[in-house]
């Protein structure tokens, strides 16, 4: 079959079609990612929450600092989830 210019655009406009699919479809693994890392945290932190109540002293200040580096942990991985959704949205406004 003979390389015309119409079919090497047609090539090339279904590969500009198909790429950013692909790009969706690794967002949707990665926003996978982070709800699951996302559970375990806030797991974690409901783990701990009846425990500050219990303890005292060094052990109460050791899980209150915990509690406080889960917290940070929540916002960023809520901040990427909020990142990747964009992103998904954007990627397929081009593809519309």
């Amino acid at each position: 079959l003979p390389h015309t210019p119409e079919l090497r655009t047609l090539a090339q406009i279904i590969q500009l079609a198909v790429a950013p699919v692909f790009l969706l479809a690794g967002l949707g693994a990665f926003l996978n990612v982070c709800a699951g890392r996302l559970a375990r945290i806030v797991d974690r932190a409901r783990r701990l929450e009846p425990l500050i109540l219990q303890t005292r002293g060094s052990d109460h200040d050791r899980m209150v600092r915990e509690v406080r580096v889960l917290d940070r942990r929540i916002r960023v991985v809520n901040n990427a989830i909020f990142a990747t959704v964009l992103a998904a949205l954007l990627i397929s406004a081009v593809v519309i």
